[in-house]
């Protein structure tokens, strides 16, 4: 698909544009780098869009205009009023604008008293005396101005945080959710008003819900299309989501390939346990889902089902749940529910004249019925709606607060096409509306970004009456948002492919946007479309003689690119996000070398590829991924300066042997180098990155860790698994306070074979080599330090097959919040004492410790315990027992025989996620079904 819009001609409203959700205002030296930045990340991560000046104030007396601009463009500003606040003429000047906006525009404000007493602002004593402050330097009336916006704001309920007694993590906690109720609040609203007419489907579908309590059901909503089946879906999940700690909503785009159906597994699994998971086919997911959820009570619904493979990757069969559970699949097709053995069906009517009419009215006059002047245009236009919720309300919506003259406009074009589809009928209504700005965001949603989140989407197209915008569309019911990624209706998105398809019939150069290959394809090789700004590909196709690209990009998606190179010419100077998994480049072309505007390049599983560009010109990216290019040996130098990169994902690059000396990535918070089995060395690691929060290590040829490493003081998750070349894990890893997950697991050292034989001669050497059985070296174990004493947060250990003996393990005891400890494949032939004293182990790992005689040692918090294959185990059974201990209660024992690998590892998985994601508690259905006797 492509657009050709070659300049985006800024919106025309006079009102102030709303272009983020949040403004935050803060003085840089108190809590840039500390709670500022946390809050603006979270912010970020619940989907809101934020603006944050990130340039240290410079010397001046005045605020710019752009952030006034900015201040007046927000719906809520979180005013962080900390020590140096009132030290700062620009801060002040912002806080005045901030107040003027609440009173005139009803613009929120949110303030932090970071460290300050609200009594200090509202008095303007302490650090908020601003006479002092300022002294003769500044005029009274600019003065009187602060005085009278810091005894106001003093008075508004905020937030006082006192540091030494309040968790900053509470606070942004209690700020995101705070205005995200209040964001759903209005939704609540919206969906109240869509209720219009549904009220007893509503009704007989909670009924299909309610029963069977303790079944897992499937239930089908079938309907035509625009008929509401998923604004009944959303109301329903809605109502029972209370009922669920475990829920998910996938809305399906029209167009979804089989091969897509990895990434609704992925997020499926995200909604529910909140991480990511490594899935790398369609059966895999289906037997991680299955074996994930079959103990958890879920509320799962599909939204435009089209194909039954959807069904199977997702949502398999009634035994992939735990009972109570829900699956509500929306679809055109009932014998596609039918074939799926769905336990109800549930159709969805068009409304009925006298229901049609009142959702139309609430839509036009914002009222149940229609003006007086109005009643007979309004019944003309619901008749043709034909009962489509959709049609009346972008009917409704369309014509709010327009003159009856328009109204006899709009309807007589309407009846000079009365046998027209309904698709027909809204174009002629859409066309009178939409002003340029806003049709081209229209059809750039249904050609581009249907799916895409929002924050995205205004990075790619860096309008300033994006937002404004979007609110227009959501307003005439022509898209929605949802978990803030841009939804719209499969029927509108056909209109806007169908309006552009009319723009030129016969020729495919002089369209706006293309979508079907074959056109895409004969453009590009005939070199017409210039203005070219959004291409996306996704399906491979065949293709040779591309000699030209238009210069004008910003967004190049485009999959399986089936040549080695781009054309010399090709110097996409505005790119911003450059997407080509699976390409056949084997380098990118020298022109790239200086590409200011770019966020994000992708270039995975690009095989042929064996080095990366000079980064130097790419001082925006923000994310950067080559996993699966095998064939990469060399990563530039300059990538280890990337100041706003986020993620670095190098996975699977099996060639790459180095990297850069030394990393200062001051924003990066992913790094992915698992599999790059040829790298050796870890680079030093820059002071400044503080905010690294998973570092991704697994499987590569890593002999020692840098001391450097203490420097990650925001790091989390610590994965070194199987890194076979590690001979020692050095002691600054205790200076890694954030750390919560530490995975060692394999992590034994291969000696080399000895293969040089001096003085033997060949025949002898011959002989031995052929004829006597040579032992393999033993591994040895890996050196740990003696203690882990620092990482207070950890809370989950794996040191699994690391060839650990009696004495080997270093102190635990330290280990406060440690809950889950594997200590599986290992030598030692009892516990560690200091196990006992881990006051919230919950689960222990102990598989195939052969050597193990005794669990005296356990802790009497844990409440599970894997000895499977732990044969020397005194009164060992081939089964599960219950272990009992004064004050402890119970912990289950489970020594059954293995299932098979892929089974135990989700079992374990699934296991320690039940235990984070429930506060350290077990759920009770959790646990696998097992027998007890007498230990």
């Amino acid at each position: 698909m492509a657009s050709t819009s070659s300049e985006r001609p800024s919106s025309s409203y006079s009102t102030p544009r709303q272009q983020y959700d949040v403004f935050i205002s803060f003085q840089g030296e108190d809590t840039r780098n500390t709670f500022t930045d946390h809050l603006y990340e979270a912010l970020e991560r619940a989907h809101f869009v934020v603006f944050r000046d990130d340039k240290s104030i410079q010397p001046g007396e005045y605020i710019s205009s752009a952030l006034i601009e900015a201040i007046e463009g927000s719906q809520y500003a979180i005013v962080v009023l900390s020590e140096n606040y009132a030290s700062s003429k620009w801060c002040l000047d912002e806080f005045v604008k901030i107040v003027e906006c609440k009173n005139k525009t009803g613009q929120t404000v949110l303030p932090v008293f970071y460290n300050v007493k609200p009594s200090n602002v509202r008095k303007q004593t302490g650090p908020f005396a601003i006479d002092i402050a300022h002294g003769t330097s500044v005029n009274d009336e600019r003065i009187q101005k602060w005085r009278d916006a810091l005894r106001l704001v003093a008075n508004i309920a905020g937030w006082d945080m006192d540091l030494s007694s309040k968790s900053s993590v509470a606070v942004i906690q209690a700020i995101v959710k705070l205005i995200r109720e209040s964001v759903d609040g209005n939704n609540f609203l919206n969906i109240s008003k869509d209720l219009v007419g549904m009220e007893s489907s509503v009704k007989e579908m909670m009924d299909l819900v309610n029963k069977r309590l303790k079944d897992v059901l499937f239930i089908g909503i079938w309907g035509v299309g625009g008929v509401g089946k998923t604004t009944l879906a959303e109301i329903i999940y809605c109502e029972i989501s209370q009922d669920f700690d475990d829920k998910s909503f996938i809305y399906f785009k029209h167009d979804t390939e089989t091969g897509n159906l990895v990434s609704y597994q992925k997020e499926v699994l995200k909604h529910i346990f909140k991480r990511e998971f490594n899935i790398t086919s369609i059966y895999s997911g289906k037997q991680i889902i299955r074996k994930m959820l079959c103990g958890r009570k879920v509320l799962i619904a599909l939204d435009n089902v089209s194909k039954k493979g959807q069904l199977d990757a997702i949502v398999g069969s009634h035994d992939w749940f735990a009972q109570g559970s829900r699956i509500n699949i929306t679809s055109e097709d009932k014998q596609l529910l039918v074939t799926h053995e769905v336990d109800d069906i549930y159709e969805v009517k068009p409304l009925d004249n006298y229901k049609a009419l009142e959702l139309f009215s609430w839509k036009a006059f914002k009222q149940a019925q229609p003006k007086n002047d109005f009643v007979d245009l309004s019944n003309d236009f619901v008749k043709y709606a034909q009962g489509l919720p959709l049609a009346l309300e972008c009917f409704g919506s369309f014509l709010h607060n327009k003159e009856i003259d328009v109204w006899k406009s709009y309807l007589g074009e309407l009846e000079e096409n009365s046998e027209g589809e309904i698709l027909t009928k809204l174009e002629i209504i859409y066309k009178r509306i939409l002003d340029k700005n806003v049709n081209e965001l229209f059809l750039d949603i249904a050609f581009f970004f249907k799916g895409m989140e929002k924050n995205q989407v205004a990075n790619i197209l860096n309008d300033r009456g994006y937002l404004a915008n979007l609110v227009f569309l959501q307003n005439n019911s022509l898209i929605t948002i949802f978990q803030g990624k841009l939804w719209m209706h499969d029927l509108l998105q056909a209109m806007g492919r169908a309006m552009v398809h009319h723009e030129a019939i016969h020729e495919p150069g002089r369209r706006s946007r293309l979508w079907k290959y074959e056109d895409i394809f004969s453009i590009l090789r005939n070199n017409t479309m210039e203005g070219l700004e959004l291409i996306k590909i996704c399906n491979a196709v065949r293709f040779w003689g591309l000699n030209h690209l238009s210069n004008q990009l910003r967004m190049m998606e485009w999959h399986d690119y089936p040549l080695k190179s781009m054309p010399r010419s090709f110097q996409p100077c505005n790119l911003v996000e450059l997407t080509m998994p699976n390409s056949q480049l084997k380098q990118l072309p020298e022109v790239f070398n200086n590409l200011n505007l770019l966020r994000v390049m992708d270039l995975s599983y690009s095989q042929n590829l064996i080095k990366t560009l000079d980064f130097s010109g790419f001082q925006n990216l923000r994310s950067l991924t080559f996993q699966g290019c095998t064939r990469l040996y060399n990563v530039h130098p300059s990538v280890g300066a990337l100041k706003n990169l986020t993620l670095l994902n190098l996975k699977d690059c099996e060639s790459l042997k180095n990297l850069p000396q030394e990393i200062k990535l001051e924003s990066l918070k992913v790094l992915i180098l698992s599999g790059c089995a040829r790298l050796k060395t870890l680079p030093e690691i820059g002071e400044n990155m503080t905010r690294l929060s998973k570092l991704y290590l697994d499987r590569t040829a890593i002999k020692e860790l840098p001391s450097s490493i203490k420097h990650l003081a925001g790091l989390t998750i610590l994965n070194l698994k199987y890194c076979k070349y590690l001979s020692s894990f050095p002691s600054a890893i205790c200076a890694l306070t954030s750390l919560e997950i530490l995975t060692l697991s394999g992590c034994k050292v291969q000696l080399p074979k000895t293969c040089h034989l001096p003085g033997l001669s060949l025949a002898l050497w011959t002989y031995r080599f052929f004829y006597v059985q040579r032992p393999e070296p033993e591994p040895a174990n890996l050196l740990l330090p003696e203690s882990f004493s620092g990482l207070s947060s950890l809370k989950s250990l794996d040191l699994s097959d690391c060839n650990l003996s009696d004495g080997a393990l270093p102190d635990l005891s330290s280990l406060s919040s440690l809950r889950s400890l594997n200590l599986s494949k290992n030598n030692f032939t009892r516990l560690p004492d200091a196990i006992s004293k881990l006051s919230m182990l919950k689960l222990l790992f102990l598989d195939n410790c052969s050597k193990l005689q005794s669990l005296s040692c356990l802790s009497l918090s844990t409440k599970y315990v894997m000895a499977r294959g732990c044969t020397s185990l005194e009164n060992y059974s081939n089964n599960s027992v219950v272990w009992t201990s004064g004050e402890a209660g119970l912990a289950f024992i489970h020594c059954l025989s293995f299932l098979e690998d892929e089974e135990g590892k989700i079992t374990e998985g699934f296991l320690l996620d039940s235990l984070l994601e429930n506060g350290g508690k077990i759920i009770e259905n959790s646990l696998p079904d097992i027998h007890f006797q007498p230990l």
